[in-house]
């Protein structure tokens, strides 16, 4: 039996949760970074699949639609998938209880930098000076210019990607960026 792995990412297209919770009310889903490996010893098969349309609930359908296609490469898969997604397994809260004794008072998650460095995981940092964003795009956007954060997902680039397809822009220099951006 192989390992099938996903991260939802996810933004806040209409309203930001109070105090920076999860609820996922809130939330829609803007891609899924997918992967499955048949043992330890062979190259893990991989795929991110973004939305390709607004925020209305089609769109999500037609993701979640997309996603199950892809998970068709092995079998059963239909049943592994929704058994997982009944009950998931947040790695970022299960990193959270393995390394309890490192979170800060207040703090609920672990970055996931110090999860990585917590765990031996060699993953690179996610950088806006990378990408080929016009001054002006950046200084637009409620972002530092530093690393990439998840919360830079859900307040602003998710958002800014959706625009994008809504508008038909994606042949754009600064399209074609931000989703290279989302998929590193």
């Amino acid at each position: 039996m192989g390992t099938l792995a996903l991260d939802i990412e996810t933004a806040s297209p209409f309203e930001e949760p109070a105090d920076g919770g999860d609820d996922t009310a809130y939330f829609e889903w803007l891609s899924v970074a997918v992967g499955y490996v048949a043992d330890g010893r062979s190259d893990p098969e991989t795929a991110v699949l973004f939305r390709r349309g607004g925020w209305v609930a089609e769109y999500t359908a037609a993701l979640l639609d997309r996603l199950l296609d892809w998970t068709g490469v092995r079998p059963h898969a239909l049943a592994d998938l929704t058994d997982c997604l009944v009950h998931p397994v947040d790695v970022a809260r299960a990193a959270a209880d393995r390394h309890e004794e490192t979170l800060w008072d207040d703090q609920v998650i672990l970055p996931d930098w110090k999860a990585y460095e917590l765990e031996g995981i060699d993953n690179e940092t996610v950088w806006y000076d990378d990408y080929a964003f016009d001054d002006g795009y950046l200084a637009g956007l409620d972002v530092d210019h530093g690393s990439v954060k998840g919360a830079h997902l859900g307040r602003e680039l998710g958002e800014r990607y959706v625009d994008g397809v809504v508008a038909g822009i994606e042949d754009t220099r600064t399209f074609r960026e931000l989703k290279r951006l989302l998929v590193d």
